[in-house]
């Protein structure tokens, strides 16, 4: 969930992107692959959380959020292409805004 969701997504056992992003961290992932598939909610997901994170001014949030990759719906990921798919950010925050709310 959204970090601004926070409150929610404790009362719904969720986690923030942050919270993810950090767990992914401290782990020494190299990929956090983050998804929720939701029947209420859009097949492409929001990015605004990770936006933010990526022109932070803060290193360590830099360096978390660029570990990240956000999945919808249907997406086929293969292990060849995780370098790449860090890099979807920016277009899958444009093709949400053309979604209908």
């Amino acid at each position: 969930m959204l970090d601004e969701d926070a409150d929610l997504a404790v009362k719904k056992n969720h986690s923030t992107t942050k919270e993810a992003l950090t767990v992914g961290e401290k782990m020494g992932a190299k990929y956090v692959i983050l998804t929720h598939f939701s029947q209420r909610q859009h097949s492409v997901p929001a990015v605004t959380d990770f936006i933010d994170y990526l022109n932070s001014n803060d290193d360590e949030i830099k360096r978390i959020a660029k570990r990240g990759i956000v999945t919808f719906d249907l997406m086929t990921i293969r292990s060849r292409d995780l370098d790449l798919l860090t890099h979807l950010i920016n277009p899958l925050a444009e093709l949400r805004k053309l979604l209908p709310k």
